[in-house]
């Protein structure tokens, strides 16, 4: 599948505040209760924010300058292959770097060094805009529908 928005999005709160607004009532297993805080906690899983880990949130390794197409190919791969387990985990994963491709801070797969990201980089994190949020929560509605028809989830 083809998970891909040319923005970019977002802070944690915002990460579990999309996911709550994708799930509505429609999920009546207990994951519509802890996925939200699982898709948060994605930028604070052990080597999230590594260089080479960059395509996890729709960005490139800025360390070693890694072509574009090279990192989109990898998210893709990344989202789907963590949808494919059909884990809680999984499904956090695919959502945030989804829900990532949608802020500017990632518009275009940005390079990523690693450490403090900048100033524009945050606020577009933290205020993503109205459009951009919309197309996250609908990217992600559909992330969810994929999830429940390839893992057979009620």
């Amino acid at each position: 599948m083809n998970y891909i928005d040319s923005y970019g999005l977002l802070s944690s709160r915002l990460h579990r505040r999309i996911t709550k607004d994708a799930i509505g009532w429609s999920w009546s297993n207990e994951w519509g209760f802890t996925l939200p805080g699982e898709v948060q906690r994605v930028d604070a899983y052990e080597g999230t924010q590594l260089p080479e880990n960059a395509f996890w949130h729709h960005m490139r390794n800025g360390k070693t300058d890694e072509d574009p197409d090279l990192a989109v190919a990898k998210y893709l791969e990344y989202v789907n292959i963590s949808l494919a387990k059909c884990t809680e985990e999984g499904l956090a994963r695919a959502l945030h770097a989804v829900q990532d491709s949608f802020a500017p801070g990632h518009e275009d797969v940005q390079a990523w060094m690693g450490g403090m990201p900048s100033f524009r980089h945050i606020f577009g994190d933290v205020f993503p805009g109205a459009n951009r949020y919309d197309a996250a929560v609908g990217a992600s509605k559909n992330l969810l529908s994929a999830f429940k028809s390839q893992c057979s989830c009620e």
